[in-house]
């Protein structure tokens, strides 16, 4: 077959794809690669570098340690104190006394000289140049400058970086003077205002012995080139491979600025110095606040690398060629045979490709897909129609009485039903609890799916005991058939009972759906079932009287009463006398006993009664409202409706309770309010008329039309004490009053306050302040 290539030919799609393919994979490779080389160069570089920089760290702390040991011992050593404070030292003592420090010079190798200052004489005593000056002639003015004027940074007792600083080598008195680099560290004494400094020891440290260690490990090869330079944290440089930079001021370069604000210890940076890029690596010390830094050129870094760089550009522009060459003939070979299936195809289809608008893999795929959605397409109706004839001919069996078992048998064949015509069923209704809560969570195809899956596991559960059949009978009834088999009635009662429950904790474990159930036990033949499940429907109606979850027997119908059902007369009469006086526990109980009463009748009597009572209560509503009571606002249609929805006593007692309280509460509420104007007069009166000797219980009771018990209850209810001891609480307190403010004797004080017994008035004062009438007036008069 002759090989042709179309404006949207898969080949061409392949070949496109393959190239581009290979493209990316050589192009991220390659620049994987590139970076890794130098992302692996400059670490394995940092990694070298820092450890190096760690001993030039390790070594300047070193210098710190003796700088700082040998400042200590001069300060605790008693013998130098002669030099620090003494006043009238002779001269050979302070000579004697230099001459040893001399010696710790000598022994340290890394010091270059000590000063000892003592305020009190002004005087240097030095193991540089004389053993004793004037701090005005002494030879290093920069330190005497920075002691007289106490110019140490942060008046420190002991300076935490050392002063970098110039010491003259000579003694020549002159700007031409030579001079060499010195770490200086003073330990300052300061008079109590802290303005002065009173006494110091200074020790210079030689920085030759940094600069001498960083050259020899540059000449070692210890670093790849460049320079090497530690600098303080104002940016000067402490001491460099370049003898010149040694106490330069390096703030002004870029990556003197980065290395002091950067966060991190330790690390490394490409930067730009003097128009060449550089590696910059750095490490902090712990102790002293120096960074120890290499500047290494890049080009010298990584000239092997850059060759390894070239090296792979080449390879991959050669791997990139081979890639293509590969796309062209393997695009080529795999076109072959769908070229061949494609003729096939359109011969079989008699529909021809459009070549310039599809290619052949989407023209193959639209010809298949047609295909198999109209395959699945027939068998989803067929099989749709079957399930849907099937659960017809079920529903038929529960509803049509007048069939004949033999047309069935075919029937039963035909759908596979798993029962035998001509055995004996068991019938059980299952109900899904709170039905209106079910239909409001879940949409139409989830309560189908509940109601499927609930079919499937009962179908699964009772098919261990029974051959079943269980489908949808309507929107709010699943059955399920039972054929029974040769056991005893109670072995068959006993195993539906067990396998229900099982279905009732799986549904509610796994689906979170509570189901009732009802059951007939007495097997049925097949023309008695539409009979018998008429019989489990009504029984399903009984959920109201035992609640959701329930599995309901015949028994539940068989024991109730056959008697006409009459009204219970003196329950209602309790029931009603409980509610006008307000009290809502005995209403609720004569409700109880109401309820215990109606539930030994039919489903019908009990609705009916349920209405009935409801129709009570809305009464009750009006009729207080006519007495006077505040009108209570209420919705009799939407109570009704929602009464008749529910499906269990349970929820419908706590709709009828909270009318109770809606009653109760009202009526509870106007009394209260009578009672609370009634003791407000009462205390009216009591604050009124106190001075009344004559003023008691029965007397205010007799002007209130209300007896003395009536109202000493009210009273104590509303002020957690009784009358009279209220009265004399008042009497007390203007009393007290007429002692503070008058001077008044206490037998005209208990004339105008009403009181007779003047002993019981002694007693009673005593007792209610803890002291007698005299000593309160004159606590009152002292204050």
């Amino acid at each position: 077959m002759k090989f042709k290539i179309y404006k949207h030919s898969f080949y061409k799609k392949m070949f496109l794809y393959i190239a581009i393919l290979v493209l990316v994979i050589i192009s991220t490779l390659s620049f994987i690669f590139y970076f890794n080389f130098e992302n692996v160069g400059l670490k394995l570089q940092y990694e070298a570098n820092k450890n190096i920089l760690s001993e030039i760290s390790y070594s300047a702390t070193y210098l710190d340690d003796t700088a700082r040991n040998t400042a200590a011992y001069i300060y605790t050593n008693n013998d130098y104190s002669a030099l620090r404070y003494g006043r009238h030292t002779a001269p050979e003592d302070a000579y004697r006394l230099v001459s040893s420090l001399e010696a710790l010079v000598t022994q340290s190798g890394n010091v270059q000289s000590i000063y000892i200052y003592n305020r009190d004489i002004n005087t240097f005593y030095s193991t540089w140049w004389r053993y004793y000056s004037p701090a005005g002639d002494f030879m290093d003015s920069d330190i005497a400058d920075i002691i007289e004027n106490n110019k140490i940074p942060g008046r420190e007792n002991f300076t935490s970086n050392p002063l970098l600083r110039k010491v003259p080598l000579n003694f020549n008195i002159g700007t031409d003077r030579a001079c060499m680099n010195v770490l200086t560290y003073v330990m300052a004494d300061y008079t109590q205002d802290g303005s002065e400094i009173q006494s110091a020891i200074i020790i210079n440290m030689n920085s030759q012995y940094l600069d001498g260690l960083i050259n020899i490990l540059n000449t070692k090869g210890a670093f790849t080139g460049g320079d090497t330079l530690i600098i303080d944290n104002s940016g000067f440089v402490v001491a460099s491979s370049n003898s010149g930079a040694a106490f330069s001021d390096f703030t002004n370069k870029t990556y003197v600025n980065r290395i002091l604000t950067s966060s991190a210890k330790n690390g490394y940076f490409v930067d730009t110095l003097d128009g060449r890029e550089v590696v910059v690596t750095y490490v902090a010390s712990d102790v002293t606040d120096w960074r120890f830094v290499n500047i290494t050129p890049f080009n010298q870094l990584f000239k092997d690398i850059n060759r390894m760089k070239t090296t792979l550009y080449v390879l991959c522009t050669a791997t990139v060629i081979l890639g293509f060459l590969l796309s062209y003939f393997l695009s080529r070979h795999l076109c072959h045979p769908i070229n061949r299936m494609l003729g096939k195809v359109q011969q079989l289809s008699n529909v021809k490709m459009d070549r310039t608008r599809k290619n052949e893999l989407d023209f193959l795929t639209d010809i298949f897909t047609e295909t198999i959605k109209k395959a699945q397409s027939i068998q989803s109706v067929s099989h749709e129609n079957y399930i849907l004839k099937r659960t017809a001919i079920l529903r038929e069996l529960l509803t049509n009485e007048n069939r004949n078992t033999s047309e069935f048998e075919e029937t039963f064949k035909k759908y596979r039903l798993n029962l035998n015509p001509r055995g004996l069923f068991i019938l059980c209704n299952l109900q899904p609890d709170n039905y209106k809560l079910f239909t409001q969570e879940l949409s139409t195809d989830d309560q189908k799916l509940f109601r499927f899956a609930v079919c499937n596991v009962a179908g699964e559960l009772v098919s261990k005991y029974f051959s079943n059949e269980c489908f949808e009978f309507d929107d709010g009834n699943i059955a399920l058939i039972m054929e029974t088999t040769n056991l005893e009635n109670s072995d068959i009662c006993r195993n539906v009972v067990e396998v229900i429950g099982e279905l009732q904790a799986w549904c509610q474990a796994n689906l979170s759906i509570s189901l009732s159930s009802a059951l007939y036990t007495d097997p049925v033949g097949l023309a008695d079932l539409a009979e018998g499940y008429r019989f489990v429907l009504q029984l399903s109606k009984y959920r109201l009287v035992y609640g959701c979850k329930c599995l309901l027997l015949p028994e539940v119908i068989y024991r109730l009463k056959s008697n006409a059902f009459e009204h219970p007369g003196a329950l209602e009469q309790r029931l009603d006398e409980a509610l006008n006086n307000g009290r809502l526990a005995e209403s609720v109980e004569a409700y109880y006993k109401i309820k215990e009463y109606i539930t030994d009748y039919s489903y019908e009597t009990i609705n009916s009664y349920i209405l009935y009572l409801s129709y009570l209560l809305m009464k009750k509503f009006n009729e207080l409202e006519a007495r006077g009571y505040e009108k209570i606002t209420f919705d009799s249609g939407s109570y009704i409706t929602e009464i008749i929805s529910l499906e269990t006593l349970q929820e419908i007692d706590e709709r009828i309770i909270r009318l109770f309280r809606i009653i109760t509460d009202t009526i509870e509420q106007r009394r209260f309010r009578k009672r609370s104007n009634l003791v407000d007069k009462v205390t009216a009166i009591i604050e009124a008329e106190y001075m009344d000797k004559s003023l008691c219980q029965d007397a205010v009771a007799g002007r209130l039309n209300i007896s003395r018990d009536y109202l000493g209850k009210m009273f104590r209810e509303a002020h957690s004490k009784s009358f009279a001891d209220y009265l004399t609480e008042t009497r007390l307190q203007k009393a007290v009053e007429y002692m503070e403010s008058s001077r008044l004797s206490i037998s005209d004080i208990m004339d105008r306050i009403g009181w007779e017994n003047k002993n019981y008035f002694y007693t009673t004062f005593k007792l209610k302040f803890g002291m007698t009438t005299s000593q309160y007036r004159n606590m009152s008069s002292s204050n």
